[in-house]
């Protein structure tokens, strides 16, 4: 949805994809200030934390849908997966028994590709409908 919103309003060559990018660039950079703090916590607990966190993601998006927003989004979200992305795994590898790993680790994802599904179909649904094209005189 964000794609469509940043285009919508800065035209067809708003460089969304760089915007993006800086995502995975974040996420190392926080990975290695957090990495030690990592260390220290149960991974539940770095979970919750890093899930709260990503919930303060949309917080500039009331502000206004511009740049400025959605970067602050972008880091937001990018600190909060470096925080408990890495945590999940360990969680996960927890309940496993030995040689089955893979298995278990693939059926932790299902949910996540289920909400994209849903997320894809709602998304285009609210632009849609709250928040029309502006048309041009």
């Amino acid at each position: 949805m964000l794609p469509k919103i940043v285009m919508q309003d800065y035209g067809e060559d708003a460089p969304f994809g760089l915007y993006i990018s800086i995502a995975p660039v974040l996420i190392i950079i926080f990975l290695l200030i957090v990495t030690p703090i990592q260390a220290n916590y149960d991974p539940y607990d770095l979970i919750l934390c890093g899930t709260f966190i990503a919930t303060l993601g949309p917080i500039p998006m009331f502000f206004g849908i511009n740049i400025v927003d959605f970067i602050l989004f972008i880091i937001i979200i990018s600190f909060a997966e470096a925080f408990y992305s890495p945590m999940v795994n360990v969680f996960t590898f927890n309940f496993t028994k030995e040689g089955r790993e893979g298995t278990f680790l693939t059926l932790t994802d299902v949910p996540m590709y289920l909400t994209m599904a849903v997320t894809g179909v709602m998304g285009g649904y609210l632009l849609e409908n709250f928040y029309p094209a502006e048309e041009n005189e």
